[in-house]
C-alpha cells in the first residue's frame, strides 16, 4: 500500500474520521473520498502527502476548520471541500499555493473576510466560495452589478441578492444542480485519470512514443 498513487471512495456509506495512518502514503496524488458519510476533521495527517495533486472530499459531513497545513502541500492543483459542514475563515496559507487550478468550499459554513492576495493564485481555471457573499474585506464596495450572470451567489440584503435557499420548495432545483455538479466532477475525474495514466505510462516505458503517429505511407515500387 505504501506505493498507492491514487486512493478512491465515492457514493458508498463510508463513515466515520479520517484515520491518521493515511499519512503514511507518501506517493499518494489522489485522494477522493466525496459523496459519502465521513464526519469529524480533516486528520494533520493528510497534509503530509506531499505528492498530493488532488484533494476531493467533497459532499461528505466534516466540519471544523479546514486545516492551516493543507497550504504546505505545494504540487495540490485540485482541491474540492464544497458541502461540507466546514465553519470559521479559510486558512490564509490557501491563497499562497501557487499551482492551485481549481478551488471548491461552497455550501459550507465558511466566515470572514476574502484577503486581497487573493490575487496571488496566478494559475487559477475556477475558484467556488458560493454561497454567501462576505460582507467585507475585497468584496465592500462591490455592488450588485459586480455579481451579475454569477447565479451561485447569494446573501448580502444590501445588494438585493437573495439568501441562501433553505426551503423546501428549492430543493427540486438544488438536487438538479448536485446531478449537474456530479456530472461535471466525474468529467474532471476522467481527464486527471487520463492525464495520470499518461504520466505514469511515460515513466514505466519511456522509450515509447505516447503521442498518435501518422502511419506511414508504403512507397512506390
Amino acid at each position: 500500500m505504501s506505493g498507492l498513487i491514487i486512493l478512491v471512495f465515492e457514493r458508498n456509506n463510508l463513515t466515520g474520521n479520517i484515520l491518521p495512518e493515511i499519512g503514511k502514503l507518501r506517493r499518494l496524488q489522489g485522494l477522493l473520498i466525496r459523496n459519502s458519510k465521513l464526519r469529524g476533521h480533516i486528520a494533520e495527517a493528510v497534509c503530509h502527502l506531499s505528492n498530493l495533486v488532488k484533494l476531493d472530499m467533497d459532499r461528505n459531513e466534516l466540519t471544523g476548520v479546514i486545516p492551516e497545513c493543507l497550504g504546505n502541500l505545494s504540487m495540490m492543483q485540485h482541491l474540492y471541500l464544497g458541502c461540507n459542514k466546514f465553519s470559521s475563515k479559510l486558512p490564509l496559507s490557501l491563497w499562497k499555493m501557487k499551482c492551485l487550478l481549481f478551488i471548491n468550499v461552497s455550501r459550507n459554513s465558511i466566515e470572514g473576510e476574502i484577503p486581497e492576495n487573493i490575487g496571488e493564485l496566478k494559475a487559477i481555471v475556477d475558484l467556488d466560495l458560493s454561497c454567501e457573499i462576505p460582507a467585507d474585506g475585497v468584496f465592500a464596495n462591490f455592488t450588485l452589478q459586480s455579481f451579475l450572470g454569477n447565479k451561485d451567489l447569494s446573501g448580502m440584503h444590501i445588494l438585493e441578492i437573495p439568501a441562501c435557499p433553505i426551503d423546501m420548495s428549492t430543493m427540486a432545483a438544488t438536487n438538479l444542480d448536485a446531478t449537474f455538479d456530479r456530472i461535471n466532477d466525474d468529467i474532471e475525474e476522467m481527464k486527471w485519470y487520463v492525464e495520470s495514466l499518461r504520466q505514469l505510462l511515460a515513466k514505466l516505458i519511456p522509450k515509447i512514443q505516447l503521442s498518435l503517429s501518422k502511419p506511414r505511407v508504403p512507397r512506390a515500387s
